[in-house]
């Protein structure tokens, strides 16, 4: 509303054509005003962009390695995220949905050639259960082990269920196992 000379009032009108809705903000009627915030267009149907071409612009394909790295939001565990009308995930996963095909809902996607979890190059993934998932990551294939910091490699290494582990750690643990056994008051230790 304009405040005109000796009192008289003027409506302001929505500038957008044939619409004789009152000026709300920025000379936009609600309507108006609320398709240009959210879509910056005051169309009456916002230009949708082809899903496909969305995602791929969030991807730069020049990544170390023959990564493509996700440009757009990251999860706080490193995984790229997508979200549209259409689509909805994590974007290593539509990316192998979108170049190489449909993937089972109980398989998870496992970075088997790069471990770089923004990476989306579907050639560098594979879907597999969680449990192959689980035994294939970082700490699956540690080079020396976390307690004594013994090399995991020749006759120090043994394979227990699938997991890398180190057999100078375990004799010590058997051997304070045995001592702390020995040294009760029962008498019942093992035999030496």
């Amino acid at each position: 509303m304009v405040i005109l000379a000796g009192n008289q009032t003027k409506v302001m009108r929505c500038t957008v054509k044939d619409c004789l809705n009152p000026a709300y903000i920025r000379t936009y009627c609600r309507r108006h005003y609320s398709l240009w915030y959210r879509h910056g267009s005051t169309d009456d149907r916002p230009r949708w962009r082809d899903p496909d071409t969305l995602f791929w612009s969030k991807v730069n394909f020049e990544g170390p390695n023959g990564c493509w790295l996700w440009t757009a939001y990251l999860d706080r565990d490193g995984y790229g995220l997508f979200s549209t009308n259409f689509l909805k995930g994590r974007a290593c996963r539509l990316s192998y949905l979108l170049l190489v095909g449909d993937v089972d809902p109980t398989l998870v996607m496992d970075h088997v050639k790069c471990r770089n979890r923004a990476c989306v190059n579907p050639y560098h993934l594979e879907p597999v259960t969680q449990k192959i998932n689980a035994k294939r990551t970082e700490k699956a294939e540690r080079t020396h082990c976390a307690r004594g910091g013994h090399p995991l490699s020749g006759g120090n290494l043994y394979i227990y269920r699938g997991l890398r582990n180190c057999k100078r750690c375990r004799a010590d643990t058997q051997l304070a196992r045995y001592h702390r056994s020995s040294s009760g008051s029962s008498g019942q230790g093992w035999a030496v």
